[in-house]
């Protein structure tokens, strides 16, 4: 894509982004799904509740990391489209998802 796109270029870019936060959301809400309208016990009920942040946070990021990635590859690091892709990236898979991991498998031991 070229630097300065027409109308329809950029419409077609942000349409994208749009789909990234789309397929995030789509996620987040089959990832908290998968452990509500079911019969569980009050402690492992309030266990998958209080995950709800830490899988909105990790989705969220997760979206702006690709978008991020999106913005990144269409235009290299003009602009900053570059910027904070480590840091996201570094959030996501060294924060994020290893305490996410850790406290669905500790949900998922309770009776």
């Amino acid at each position: 894509m070229a630097l300065t796109p027409d109308g329809l270029a950029v419409q077609t870019h942000e349409q994208q982004h749009v789909a990234i936060y789309e397929g995030h959301w789509s996620e987040m809400v089959s990832q908290i799904s998968s452990f509500t309208d079911k019969c569980l016990s009050r402690e492992k009920a309030n266990c998958y509740n209080s995950l709800v942040p830490i899988i909105r946070g990790t989705y969220w990021t997760q979206a702006l990391l690709n978008n991020k990635l999106f913005d990144c590859g269409t235009y290299g690091n003009v602009f900053g489209a570059c910027d904070d892709v480590q840091t996201l990236s570094a959030e996501v898979y060294g924060k994020y998802f290893p305490y996410l991991l850790a406290g669905l498998s500790q949900c998922d031991q309770l009776k």
